[in-house]
């Protein structure tokens, strides 16, 4: 180091003349070599761990990104702190120094192959060079010998957060500058600054992947739950339509067992309707108009059905079905049968406007059946027994606007409805049976309403089932209580 550097350039020439291979214009790997350009100055050879040093470089992801005050105010600080009109922190890539932030430099980066800083990066001290002009190795680099003339510099490395010096942070002047050891400790702890800043960085990348993950977690919850509400409104959905194809009861032993067992039952009563002229208006209705009004009649048998605890069980064309007393076995379904009934003639008789109005036939049978799903496809819970064969004939040897009953069924409600005895009516079959019309409730039952059901029928309704009646069919005339 101790020649000058009009002496280092004849004995470089000298060499050139006479072993050319020794001075290659690239740096060879982990050692310092000179190169040539008219003049000699030093090349800082490549770390022996420079893969891992370039990796943490890139690490950083702050090559080539503008600019920002945590750094620069750190640079015009060293600047002003020192006096000197060059400050700089510089990342080492692989062929060139970077400035991520810089004082008195117009240029964003120079090559690695003149930069101070590729010497900077191979020491874990700092770099301190107070007279480039007497020091060979940089006497004739071209940045001492153009722009920007560095005459002095002083840096120190700069270690990622993995420990690899991936930088520096750099004081340069245009005239020759001793730097106290005190100076070069204050450089140092500013360095230590710029580190914090790399540091940060990584923890600010961590909690930005932290939260990445977290917000990944929450979508993932947010279409878990979404992915769950569907999957619940689908299962309600498909809950909901099978609870319309039977009873509750019977929909979750199907939920539950996957079939369904048939059960006798030794006591109901079975309801059937039927509308008088319906093939009339079928042949003179649009298909739309016919559809729509079977559906408002037979949604207000649905409504008045449940309002009774009845079970609709099946509509079959214009032909209604429901059951009392299955499968939740109770004792007052003859009288809630014909509640029933009551209420859909009203109901009826107030669908009474346009040309096609239609009336209804009502017929009412009570006994045993054999309850029990069947087919596998459009599955449906049904009622067997000749229960259900003597209902229909009760309705198809009924009369329009009236409620037709066995005496079987007239045995159980004749003391809370006054019926007319039809006498024996043959029925398709040729059978002779006792059938019923129920005109009204008994007048000894007509009395002052309490929460809309006649005080004496519901005294009396309370005394045969221990239980209250929740609903009642209102009378044509509030008033008078008649007629029903």
């Amino acid at each position: 180091m101790g020649l000058s550097c009009r002496s280092q350039r004849l004995q470089s020439e000298d060499a050139r003349a006479t072993i050319p291979h020794m001075f290659p214009q690239s740096v060879g790997a982990g050692t310092a070599q000179y190169d040539f350009d008219g003049s000699a100055y030093l090349v800082a050879p490549r770390p022996a761990n420079e893969p891992d040093r370039l990796a943490s470089v890139r690490a950083l992801e702050l090559l080539d990104t503008p600019a920002e005050e945590r750094f620069d105010v750190l640079t015009r600080l060293a600047a002003k702190l020192f006096q000197v009109p060059v400050s700089y922190v510089a990342l080492v890539d692989d062929e060139r120094q970077w400035f991520k932030s810089r004082v008195g430099l117009q240029e964003c980066q120079t090559s690695r192959h003149v930069a101070f800083c590729s010497h900077t990066i191979l020491r874990n001290e700092p770099l301190v060079i107070p007279d480039t002009h007497e020091d060979p190795r940089f006497a004739n680099n071209p940045l001492v010998t153009g722009e920007p003339n560095v005459r002095a510099y002083a840096g120190v490395p700069l270690r990622g957060p993995s420990g690899h010096n991936v930088g520096t942070l750099c004081l340069a002047d245009h005239v020759p500058h001793r730097f106290t050891p005190h100076d070069i400790e204050v450089l140092k702890e500013i360095g230590l600054l710029v580190e914090r800043e790399f540091q940060s960085l990584a923890v600010i990348r961590q909690q930005q992947e932290k939260l990445r993950l977290q917000d990944m977690l929450i979508d993932s919850q947010r279409e878990k739950e979404r992915l769950n509400g569907e999957l619940r409104r689908e299962k309600e959905r498909a809950e909901s339509f099978l609870f319309s194809l039977m009873p509750s009861e019977i929909a979750e032993e199907w939920q539950q067992n996957g079939r369904i067992e048939p059960r006798y039952f030794p006591d109901v009563t079975v309801l059937f309707t039927d509308f008088v002229g319906f093939s009339a208006a079928a042949e003179r209705l649009a298909a739309e108009e016919l559809v729509s009004m079977l559906n408002g009649y037979f949604t207000a048998f649905d409504q008045l059905a449940a309002v009774y605890g009845m079970e609709k069980l099946k509509t079959i064309g214009d032909s209604y079905m429901c059951v009392g007393g299955l499968p939740a076995v109770n004792c007052s379904h003859p009288v809630d049968a014909v509640l029933t009934a009551i209420s859909m003639r009203q109901a009826i008789r107030a669908f009474h406007e346009g040309e096609w109005a239609l009336n209804v036939r009502i017929g009412i049978h009570t006994g045993p059946v054999v309850a029990g799903v069947v087919g596998v496809h459009k599955f449906a819970y049904d009622v067997w027994g000749d229960t259900v064969n003597c209902a229909s004939r009760m309705e198809s040897c009924g009369a329009p606007d009236c409620i037709n009953i066995s005496e079987r069924t007239f045995a159980r409600v004749k003391d809370f409805f006054a019926c007319e005895s039809r006498g024996r009516v043959t029925t398709k079959e040729g059978k002779q049976v006792e059938m019923y019309f129920v005109r009204d409730v008994l007048p000894s039952l007509h009395s002052e309403l309490q929460n809309g059901v006649p005080r004496a029928f519901q005294r009396r309704y309370r005394t045969y089932f221990r239980k209250d009646l929740k609903s009642f069919p209102i009378p044509d005339d509030p008033a008078s209580g008649t007629p029903l």
